[in-house]
């Protein structure tokens, strides 16, 4: 037996026989006086406890450490949202047919995402056709939503941090005569944007030799060093063309005409203002 224990028990034995051989006298009760308490009949001694050591401030410590480690391990832990850092277009035309073959690569950054939504516009007689992400089994058809949007839910295979999609797109070139436009919706996957200096969507289209190209959208498109027509933006547009003509005769467009435009409208805006300020100074000339 524990030491402490019969030490305890011993002690209260002992007790009990003193009680027990000079029994408590009652005295005399008083007037008014209730029965006396059962407790003050027979008092009971409660062996001590067993005396613990304190713990240090190291196991204390080492303690909560391993308490705050099982709760995190236990608590589920929330997946990061994957996010668009860039996207990059390229695409080759076949005016022959009348249509393109569009890829584009969007850089996901944050977390990996195992479905996707995609949705594009149809613009004019220019239709997205047989969409797929590389990996990711057999084309698919958007399915008509409200008005000319079109969308569909796609698995992802891949779990790295790039998200193709490679689609083609019918009625993309349109002619009349020696004028000629070009249409390229762009298919948008529904992942939220990620913050980042810089360009974030990146297109390159490749036109057949001899197109000479008068404007485009959006604005700023520029010719590369070997033929092909790039454009660079801080956001995904939903369409990007180009008009122009086939027989290299460069003809200004829209966008030309209406810098035109409004480039004379402040030229003779200056020149009156300058007129009216002349007649001015001179009034006041006059009058000292």
């Amino acid at each position: 037996m524990n030491p402490a224990l019969a030490a305890g028990l011993h002690f209260t034995e002992a007790q009990n026989e003193t009680e027990s051989a000079h029994p408590p006298s009652a005295g005399p009760r008083r007037l008014g006086s209730g029965p006396p308490e059962r407790g003050a009949e027979r008092r009971r001694i409660v062996p001590p406890m067993l005396a613990l050591p304190a713990p240090s401030p190291l196991t204390l410590g080492a303690a909560c450490l391993l308490w705050a480690g099982a709760v995190s391990g236990a608590a589920p832990q929330e997946p990061s949202t994957p996010t668009v850092a860039a996207a990059r277009l390229s695409a080759a035309v076949d005016p022959a047919a009348g249509r393109a073959e569009v890829r584009i690569a969007y850089g996901v950054f944050g977390g990996a995402a195992t479905s996707v939504r995609i949705e594009a516009l149809d613009f004019g007689p220019a239709a997205v056709r047989e969409v797929r992400l590389e990996g990711g089994g057999p084309p698919v058809v958007l399915d008509a939503e409200s008005g000319r949007l079109r969308a569909a839910q796609l698995p992802v295979a891949s779990t790295g941090d790039s998200i193709v999609v490679t689609y083609r797109v019918e009625g993309a070139v349109e002619g009349d005569g020696a004028d000629v436009r070009l249409r390229l919706p762009v298919v948008v996957v529904d992942l939220p944007p990620h913050t980042a200096d810089g360009p974030v969507f990146h297109a390159v289209m490749d036109v057949p030799d001899g197109w000479a190209v008068s404007g485009s959208f959006p604005t700023g498109l520029s010719q590369t060093a070997d033929g092909a027509w790039e454009v660079d933006l801080a956001v995904v547009p939903s369409l990007v063309s180009l008009r122009g003509r086939t027989d290299g005769a460069w003809r200004p467009g829209l966008p030309v005409v209406l810098d035109g435009l409004a480039l004379v409208v402040l030229m003779a805006f200056g020149l009156f203002g300058a007129r009216h300020l002349r007649g001015v100074v001179r009034r006041a000339e006059a009058d000292a």
